[in-house]
């Protein structure tokens, strides 16, 4: 996990693709939660703006992103505002 913790700091893509990767294969909510409340968070704080559309364009779709990010992510005094008032957007509009 120290790889990918790495990779979350260091690149928006390749953080991405870690978070997106952890979030598919994670067995139950309470992985999905330990899941929001690491790497995810990271990714928000240090590449939010880059990877925020992405992240809820799949939302949209996948439940376990939805949950990921709906209810997942606590840690919002990291996040920048305009992340934030997406996140609080998406979470507050009913999933299809």
């Amino acid at each position: 996990m120290e790889r990918g913790h790495d990779l979350v700091i260091q690149s928006a893509d390749e953080g991405f693709a870690v978070v997106h990767a952890l979030i598919d294969r994670a067995a139950d909510e309470a992985a999905i939660f330990y899941i929001s409340a690491g790497p995810l968070e990271e990714l928000l704080a240090r590449h939010g703006p880059q990877v925020i559309d992405r992240l809820l364009e799949i939302g949209g779709k996948d439940p376990k992103m939805r949950l990921a990010l709906a209810r997942g992510v606590w840690g919002r005094n990291r996040i920048g505002s305009d992340v934030q008032e997406k996140l609080s957007s998406f979470a507050n509009t009913p999933a299809d």
